[in-house]
């Protein structure tokens, strides 16, 4: 086995099943790649839907596994222990690829064994009719990802890879610690893949990138174009980048949000709604930063909970 597709799902049915179909259209030949559904506990049909698939692909091997902690960091590691593949390759249950996905991931692998992770270009595929027009420089938060220049490139520091489509050497993944605290319901508790990369640069462990082939992260008009969904996703990043500061810099500075709070008044006042939305994510952001670099020093709840995210591997 040369490859482990892993993904962790939660209530995403429907969505699944398109990931999976996708994955097993692939140019790849099926015995080279396994795939783990990780089911973080779903109320929906999602075994249904694997069962399913599981007789729908009988050439392909797919397996269904319960990961009963909640939480994606829990659901990855898990996969990645179950998983019997020298390469380990996360994505999302609502992701669908091109068909040269996997075969290129090995390729780039196998052609440069230096090479401790890869990363695919992500483009966000919008479902039910088109976005709001304010939302294109935000689709990065909503996971798609580029990197100049075009094709392919190796580094060594600097390029952070998505959990949407990242691929690492098992053997490597594990000996790093896997997946750093993550996203529990809609919101993190960690630095999630951040850390992992993170702790790739900090072993100076090449990670690779390439746009020749491409992850689609499914997103959908009036849900993921609102301010509210984009909100989220900005605090996120105040909470991710807390956790580095308090628990790995050991540095937390607070930082200035009445600046950004004056100017989201001021441009709402003159109707200069681009700016006001930048200006407002930027306070949200911030503010969140410092909400949780208190709460990651005080809060004796949440402590505990980063304390029991540690990874035991069997």
């Amino acid at each position: 086995m040369k490859l482990s597709v892993i993904i962790p799902t939660y209530n995403r049915a429907t969505l699944l099943a398109d990931c999976i179909e996708s994955l097993c259209k692939q140019d790849l030949q099926s015995c080279d790649f396994e795939i783990l559904i990780v089911d973080n506990n779903s109320r929906d049909n999602t075994r249904n839907v694997v069962e399913t698939s599981v007789v729908a692909y009988q050439k392909n091997r797919i397996r269904y596994i319960l990961e009963v902690r909640q939480g994606d960091f829990f659901a990855r590691n898990r996969g990645a222990e179950e998983a019997q593949g020298k390469y380990l390759v996360f994505t999302d249950d609502d992701a669908v690829f091109d068909s040269n996905y996997l075969s290129t991931i090995l390729y780039l692998f196998e052609r440069y064994p230096d090479v401790g992770a890869v990363g695919t270009k992500i483009t966000i595929k919008w479902e039910g009719g088109n976005p709001a027009s304010w939302i294109k420089p935000y689709e990065y938060l909503l996971g798609a990802l580029d990197y100049e220049p075009k094709g392919f490139m190796i580094n060594t520091y600097g390029l952070y890879l998505n959990n949407g489509s990242l691929a690492i050497k098992r053997d490597t993944y594990i000996s790093i610690g896997g997946n750093n605290p993550g996203q529990i319901g809609d919101y993190l508790i960690g630095d999630a893949e951040a850390g992992l990369c993170r702790k790739l640069h900090q072993r100076r462990i090449a990670i690779a990138f390439t746009d020749t082939t491409k992850m689609y992260h499914r997103q959908y008009v009036g849900k993921h174009d609102t301010i509210a969904d984009i909100r989220r996703r900005v605090e996120n990043n105040g909470i991710s980048e807390a956790y580095t500061d308090v628990f790995i810099n050991h540095l937390p500075m607070p930082k200035p949000t009445f600046k950004l709070f004056v100017s989201y008044i001021y441009y709402m006042l003159t109707m200069r709604k681009r700016k006001s939305i930048r200006a407002f994510l930027g306070y949200c952001q911030y503010k969140k930063y410092n909400d949780y670099i208190d709460l990651y020093q005080h809060d004796k709840k949440l402590i505990q909970m980063i304390s029991q995210t540690k990874y035991k591997w069997e």
